[in-house]
Parts: C-alpha cells; sequence; structure tokens
C-alpha cells in the first residue's frame, strides 16, 4: 500500500511540475499568490544536477537526483518517505543556479506546496565538494520496520 502511495505522489507530483511550467504565462497573476502561501513542508537534502533549463530565465527548472528523504510527509499527512531518485524542481527567484553543470553536487532546501504553484520549489541552494557521495538507497520512513528492506 505504502508503495502504490507514493508512486501516486510521484505521478502527481510530475504532473503538477509538467503543468505548471507548460501554463506559467497563462496564469502569470496567480503565481506570486501561491509562492507566498506558506509551505506545506520544506527539506534539506543533497543531490547530483542532473540537469539545469533556462539557468537565466524566470522559470528555472533544476533536474536534482537526490538522496532518500526518510521524512518525507504525503498530501494526506502521512510520512511515507521518498526514495532517492531523479525529479524536476521549480526555482525561486533569487536562487543562483547560472554557476551550475550537470554533475555538480548540491545541497539544496525545498518547499513542497500540494496545492497551487509550483509543487517542488528549491529555495536555497549550495555547491558542495566534488567529491561528496550522494547515497542512492530506498527511502526508511520512521515506523517502516514491518516493510521489507530493499
Amino acid at each position: 500500500m505504502r508503495r502504490w502511495t507514493f508512486a501516486a505522489l510521484l505521478c502527481t507530483a510530475a504532473a503538477l511540475g509538467a503543468a505548471s511550467s507548460a501554463c506559467s504565462d497563462e496564469h502569470a497573476e496567480e503565481a506570486p499568490a501561491a509562492a507566498t502561501s506558506p509551505p506545506d513542508q520544506s527539506y534539506t537534502v543533497r543531490g547530483r544536477i542532473v540537469h539545469v533549463s533556462r539557468p537565466e530565465g524566470p522559470d528555472t527548472e533544476v533536474s536534482l537526483h537526490h538522496e532518500a528523504i526518510d521524512a518525507f510527509v504525503s498530501r494526506d499527512g502521512e510520512v511515507v518517505g521518498m526514495d532517492a531518485m531523479t525529479m524536476p524542481f521549480s526555482v525561486a527567484a533569487g536562487v543562483p543556479v547560472s554557476d551550475l553543470a550537470a554533475g555538480d553536487v548540491v545541497e539544496v532546501h525545498f518547499e513542497v506546496r500540494w496545492n497551487g504553484g509550483d509543487m517542488l520549489t528549491i529555495t536555497r541552494l549550495r555547491k558542495l565538494p566534488a567529491e561528496t557521495v550522494i547515497e542512492d538507497r530506498r527511502a526508511r520512513p520512521p515506523g517502516g520496520a514491518d516493510e521489507a528492506p530493499p
């Protein structure tokens, strides 16, 4: 059951990310209101840059292969965890990305907003040393001992 919930979460995240990118010009006045609302959750995670789109533009998106997030909370408020994976993130205004390239190792702080605006938005980003090891593993949510190990 937990895997199905997580798979549904990822499909929703991908669909919302694609929809918000595709519709950003059409609904420009809606984005600032959503961005000023408090996030539902926020996380700090390390990862490796896969791709940076439009690094100089207002609709910058970063694809990041991030480490597992054990305490990730679903839309329903359940701690389900998030496995290490590659995902697209929007980037908040003022977060510098022009000097990033595929392969760079970073630490990002991102916010999750389940309703309205960009669902996953990087609000802080810091480059880490290139030799930083990024752990690629399944999430281990608290209380998840009843599930089989990967």
